[in-house]
């Protein structure tokens, strides 16, 4: 009973021989420790070899750690600074643990991601030039024909034969040229007798000289005014006005002269 009582105290001295072997390489710091294992070992000898000692055996056995530890701590390497600062920067301390530095000279790979931005090949498109508008040549009005205005009017019985109108004058007409082309295009009726200075008109409309009396007929004036040319003879202007009256008094009705009979 007794040898069992003393294997189990020389067991638990041996644990914390171990304990402290490991308490004391902890605070040495990362250098390399001092061979715990080497007491371990003596001590699991001496236990194994002297099973049946005494006390006196287990107390030596206690004591034998020790030598271990101070001689450990005696062999402690320089503080890791120290240690750090003294190898050369990128090695790896051994029995360290992590990703190893990159060795000196060594080129990164390119990174894989898009090809670089290729510069533009496409044509900057240009806009295009606004063309001035030509200034549009100026439309030439053809010329206004030269016109007069002409009327008819008979006696109070037949009224007004033709109202006033603008007739196409032409070069050199006279007063019966464009009474003629009036009544033709308007299909009128018009009797007249002679050419030039003795040209008469003798009826319009189927109104005659002396249906009305023996001092009746036709007369005409021009801007008001009696000619007092035959309508054979008298040139027109262009914006003459041309009034032909059936007068009842030779004239002096329609205000001409005595005398004067413009329709001669």
């Amino acid at each position: 009973m007794t040898y069992i009582r003393k294997s189990r105290l020389a067991a638990l001295l041996v644990l914390l021989a171990t304990l402290l072997a490991v308490a004391g390489c902890s605070g040495s710091g990362a250098g390399p420790a001092a061979a715990p294992g080497q007491s371990s070992v003596a001590v699991t000898a001496e236990v194994t070899a002297q099973p049946a000692s005494g006390s006196a055996a287990a107390t030596e056995t206690v004591a034998s750690p020790a030598a271990p530890s101070e001689s450990a701590s005696a062999e402690v390497p320089p503080a890791s600074g120290a240690a750090s600062a003294a190898q050369p920067t990128g090695s790896k301390a051994p029995g360290s643990s992590g990703a190893a530095s990159p060795k000196p000279g060594a080129t990164a790979a390119p990174t894989k991601g898009a090809p670089a931005a290729q510069p533009s090949t496409q044509p900057t498109a240009t806009p295009a030039a606004q063309s001035t508008p030509s200034a549009s040549p100026a439309v030439t009005q053809p010329p206004q024909a030269a016109e007069i205005t002409l009327s008819i009017v008979g006696d109070s019985d037949t009224g007004t034969i033709l109202a006033p109108v603008s007739v196409e004058l032409e070069d050199g007409d006279s007063v019966l040229d464009v009474l003629k082309r009036a009544t033709r295009s308007r299909e009128i009726q018009m009797e007249y007798m002679g050419r030039g200075a003795t040209a008469y008109v003798e009826g319009i409309d189927n109104l005659y000289e002396f249906d009305k009396g023996s001092e009746s007929g036709w007369v005409f004036h021009v801007n008001g005014q009696s000619p007092g040319k035959s309508a054979g003879a008298y040139k027109l202007k262009a914006g003459d006005v041309v009034e032909w009256l059936y007068t009842l008094d030779m004239g002096k009705d329609v205000g001409t002269s005595a005398g004067k009979e413009s329709g001669s």
